[in-house]
């Protein structure tokens, strides 16, 4: 039926051996004759390797309850008489197994040998590690944690039902709780609508619940009830209790509650529910959950539904002038009774399962449709996994599909792809020493072990040998493997599509992750935002992906954003426990970089269905450090703030009230809140419109972010964004596949910039964009007007094949069709440099390339103007014209970023950054080139300051990046006359004014207009 099982494992047990974090188990058992064919499952936490007969034939990594078994074909290892399986198993918590081997013998009869009572478990490690001799002694009988389906064990509901089931199976189970809520909604019962049930602790804040928040599709700002402009910061609400920390709301303590509430109220900070509660508000057939016990708090009501909880909840946060923020449910709150855990992750690919957990939030938001308190809901982030499933029957069915309808025939797909990884051919196959990863072994431990890395050959017409779409599979995630026969697959050993296991030029990547994202992801959320909308037509609906800037596996990445049928689009940014001056530049940016720059574009697209951007989870400044946490959020909050968000949304309370590290978990007025108290009053009620003048753009490349060279894209992006908001100029970020020339619906117009980067062409473009692309730059009634920057060249088709030269339409630009050479360098290179612009002044530029292990040889260039000359004379940048407009070429990525998998921008070696001395010797260069393409430029800053204006200019934000106390701030157009807070305004010529304040290290300001 195309799952990933040869059989549907559900006759054993899942064993638990406790107080221990490593075990062995083992089973002896007798068969009668010799196998005709034998397959073995096995699952656990987390990583479970089984021997047979002396063979390590299995092994498993088990991050979560989604995960699915291996299946390992076992024949070879079986005989007639006694065999023995033995387990290893290892955990950060406690250990549990799940093994089952089914045999088929000669008579067609099946044996089954899974975990049960009759085996034995042994807590503690194996003798020599993981690979040692089992223990001798100390066996003792094994613990029963549930059967399969959980049905009277102690297994909690994530650890049940761990396989995919036949698909008619699936369908009967799911579809009888779609026709139960389908028929519900038509003929509407149950619970009453959710109203506030309490009284405001000040009465001014009754007049903003009047109506729900809006989003002003002028501004792309959120307007309360009375019209005010409303700047929320929500942070993810948990609390510390004494039994552990909580994020459910149905385990609060209300009491509590009521302290952080007026915390929050000091410091206008408002909670964000990282979970609606599926699992907790309805039942496995989807009606209202009873309440089975009360929640702690003085002086409660007595709730006998769990929504009274949430209702109750919500009464509290309004009751203090708050409002929520709530995110829906897909993985670890979704309900793990009607969908089986592994279904969790593969919504994007069983509609079934994807309409019922849009039909259950129908019937769970309806019920807060007229709760003005309630900002809006939110679905993405980490809780929407999509699981790989290369060995899916039904996803290789539907990839098939889609490869048809986009090339039409064989013959035309073997010509674009080119060439393909052989992975059935193992002459290059190599045995190497090295440590497993997974299994918490210490850092320092002589642990390595033989295991083969199996390396395949690149062939040129790899792809002419289809006869027909059926033969094509998904996308190989190479693996290690075990030496010695069977060669079992051995997730313990991290690896990764490129890395490093050579799979960097597969063209199957490319493809399967467009139609992954581009077709299946937007397919589902589409139709769950449809039904949900019929539950909270007046709220905001908020996509948010989870990481955007990363390796093309590693997290969801959505690029047709103008598509989504949300209001608010955006993405999480994580810095979890580093200060600021323990991250990059890129990072220190990044909620400018990722949220504004990245989705801007998108909202602004004609017939975008956004209207505003926002930020989802994230958090930064190690715990318990106060001014870092303080800095952190303030830069942050001011790029989002400063830049036209809608609102913000961050992790978590606990870090920021200081609760993670009070005993008792009670927070309190933090120098990160008492910041956020002034800083939100001050801005409250002030415009700062997302949309505004962007002359620049920074195109990235699709298909080089969705292939396993990913890290040219996003790594110079970062890079180069980096540099670029040093120049407090502002600037956009699209996706090449989403840009056109001229209006269109959807699509991000070049019309309206001046000045372009291609920080990567590592592979190039598709057509398409190279011909928007010419004609922006060659139209005659913008000669002059417009210059173009391009990054390094890597002579690749957009399906990686190479090519030996410049893309046609590129070389007719450069007059060049290749580089006249190329040069490996390494580390601080001092180059000539020849600018642009009169301000500044030829001379030397030393640039750290760091120190890469292949050299990555950078391009020279014969013609053109040089920019950039080596000591030799030889030129590594050149200016030249086309259409009578400039093009600036270099020989490197415009962002330094060499990794393919990693990125890892200025040029970092072995995961450490190459400084550049001084630090903005990039931000420098590409200045003269802003100022030659005529950007205007309303802000001149130190480049280590950032700054932004509000539209009526009556408050001014200013940050400071690089660890340097400033007083020279920036200098700008002012009201005539105006007065502004806490620092001194110096008239400039040109009618500017300098702003003077002392600027602390790594900190931020704000000065309101007095007048």
């Amino acid at each position: 039926m195309g799952e990933l099982s040869p059989f549907f494992p559900d006759d054993g047990f899942t064993l638990q051996v406790k107080d221990c974090k490593e075990a062995c188990l083992r089973k002896s058992f007798d068969l009668a004759g010799a196998p005709k064919r034998a397959v073995l499952a096995v699952t656990g936490f987390h990583t479970v390797a089984v021997w047979l007969n002396g063979s390590l034939v299995a092994e498993n990594h088990a991050d979560g309850p989604d995960h699915p078994p291996a299946f390992a074909e076992v024949t070879q290892q079986l005989r007639a008489g006694k065999n023995d399986l033995d387990v290893r198993v290892w955990t950060e918590w406690s250990p549990v197994v799940y093994v089952q081997l089914r045999v088929e013998l000669a008579d067609g009869s099946f044996v089954d040998v899974a975990t049960d009572d009759t085996w034995e478990t042994h807590p503690g490690a194996a003798e020599g590690g993981p690979r040692g001799k089992a223990p001798t002694d100390g066996w003792q009988k094994a613990l029963l944690l549930d059967d399969y389906y959980g049905s009277g064990g102690e297994a909690k509901s994530w650890q049940k039902e761990f396989a995919l089931m036949p698909r008619d199976l699936l369908r009967e189970r799911v579809g009888a709780f779609n026709q139960r809520l389908q028929a519900e909604w038509t003929a509407p019962q149950g619970a009453p609508k959710s109203a506030f049930g309490g009284e405001c602790v000040k009465p001014e804040y009754a007049a903003q619940y009047g109506n729900v928040l809006r989003l002003d599709p002028a501004t792309g700002q959120v307007l309360d009830a009375t019209g005010k402009v409303r700047h929320l910061f929500f942070t993810i609400y948990g609390q510390k209790l004494a039994g552990g920390s909580t994020l459910g709301w149905d385990g609060f303590d209300f009491d509590l509650l009521e302290h952080d509430l007026t915390l929050m109220e000091a410091a206008c900070v408002h909670p964000y529910l990282r979970f609606v509660g599926w699992g907790l508000l309805l039942d496995a057939e989807g009606n209202w959950r009873r309440c089975e016990k009360q929640p702690a708090g003085a002086n409660l009501p007595k709730f006998t539904y769990n929504y009274e909880i949430l209702d109750y909840f919500l009464d509290r946060c309004q009751a203090h002038g708050r409002f929520v923020a709530v995110e829906c449910d897909f993985f670890w709150a979704a309900n793990w009774d009607t969908l089986p855990a592994p279904y969790h992750t593969r919504y994007y690919l069983y509609p079934e399962v994807a309409e019922a957990n849009a039909l259950a939030h129908r019937k769970l938001l309806s019920r807060l449709a007229d709760r003005a308190c309630v900002a809006g809901f939110m679905i993405g982030e980490e809780d929407i996994i999509m699981a790989p499933d290369l060995d899916n029957g039904h996803l290789r069915a539907a990839f098939q599909e889609y490869l048809r309808g986009r090339y039409g025939a064989l013959g035309r797909l073997a010509e674009t792809w080119q060439r393909g990884y052989d992975y059935a051919d193992h002459s290059q196959w190599k045995t190497v020493n090295r440590k497993p990863g997974s299994w918490g072994l210490p850092a320092d431990a002589n642990a390595g072990e033989d295991v083969l890395l199996s390396n395949s050959p690149l062939v040129d017409g790899f792809w002419t040998r289809l006869q027909n779409w059926s033969q094509l599979d998904l996308p190989v995630w190479p693996r290690f493997r075990w030496a010695q026969p069977p060669n079992a697959e051995l997730p313990s050993h991290m690896s990764f599509p490129g890395d490093p296991i050579d799979t960097d030029d597969d063209p199957q990547w490319i493809d399967y992750n467009a139609f992954r994202e581009d077709v299946l992801y937007l397919k589902f959320v589409s139709r769950w935002a449809e039904v949900v909308r019929e539950a909270v037509p007046k709220h905001w609906l908020f996509h948010s992906n989870a990481q955007d800037c990363t390796s093309q596996w590693h997290f969801l990445h959505f690029f047709r954003r103008a598509e989504l049928p949300f209001a608010v689009i955006g993405v999480g940014c994580h810095d979890s426990g580093a200060n600021l001056d323990e991250i990059p530049p890129w990072d220190r940016l990044r909620k400018y970089v990722k949220n504004i720059a990245s989705y801007r574009p998108y909202v602004l697209a004609p017939g975008s269905p956004a209207v505003a951007v926002s930020s989802g989870e994230g958090e930064g400044g190690k715990s318990g450090d106060e001014p870092a946490i303080r800095d952190y959020y303030c830069g942050q909050s001011m790029e989002m703030v400063g830049h036209g968000a809608g609102f913000e949304q961050s992790y978590t309370w606990a870090h920021l009230s200081g609760a993670q590290e009070d005993p008792d978990g009670r927070g309190h007025l933090t120098k990160a809140l008492e910041w956020m108290g002034g800083f939100y009053r001050a801005v409250d009620g002030v415009t700062f419109s997302l949309k505004r003048e962007v002359p620049i753009l920074v195109v990235r490349n699709n298909n080089l972010q969705r292939s396993n060279r990913s890290g040219h894209d996003y790594g110079n992006v970062l890079g180069l964004a980096s540099f670029l908001a040093q120049l407090n100029v502002e600037f956009d970020i699209a996706m090449d596949q989403d840009c056109v020339y001229g209006a269109a619906q959807r699509k991000i117009d070049l019309s309206s910039y001046r000045l372009l980067f291609l920080p990567s062409v590592e592979c190039d473009y598709l057509a398409p964009f190279w011909q928007a692309l010419d004609a922006w730059l060659t139209d005659p009634a913008h000669k002059g007007e417009r210059s173009l920057v391009v990054g390094n060249v890597g002579k690749r088709t957009p399906y990686l094949a190479p090519t030996g030269a410049f893309q046609p339409t590129l070389a007719k630009w450069l007059g060049a069709t290749d580089y006249a050479a190329t040069v490996p360098l390494r580390g601080s290179q001092e180059l000539s440099w020849q600018p642009r612009s009169p301000l500044f002044a030829a001379g030397a530029l030393k640039i750290n390339f760091g120190e890469r292990g292949d050299g990555s040889p950078l391009g020279l260039f014969d013609g053109g103007e040089p920019l950039l000359t080596l000591p030799d004379g030889r030129a590594l940048g050149i200016a030249t014209t086309c259409g009578g407009n400039a093009v600036y070429a270099f020989g490197f990525p415009l962002g330094l970023a060499f990794d393919n998998l990693w990125g890892l921008p200025y040029g970092l070696g072995n995961g450490k950054p190459a400084p550049q001395e001084p630090d903005d010797v990039l931000a420098s260069l590409y200045e003269d080139l802003v100022e030659a393409a005529g950007v205007t430029r309303p802000i001149r800053a130190p480049h280590n300051v950032r700054v932004a204006v509000s539209d009526d200019r009556s408050v001014i934000l200013v940050r400071e990046l690089f660890g340097r106390e400033t007083t020279d701030l920036c200098t700008l157009a002012l009201p005539a006359g105006a007065k502004y807070e806490g620092c001194e305004l110096i008239p400039q010529a040109g009618g500017r004014t300098l702003l003077r304040a002392k600027l602390p290290a790594y900190g931020g300001r704000y000065f309101k207009r007095a007048n």
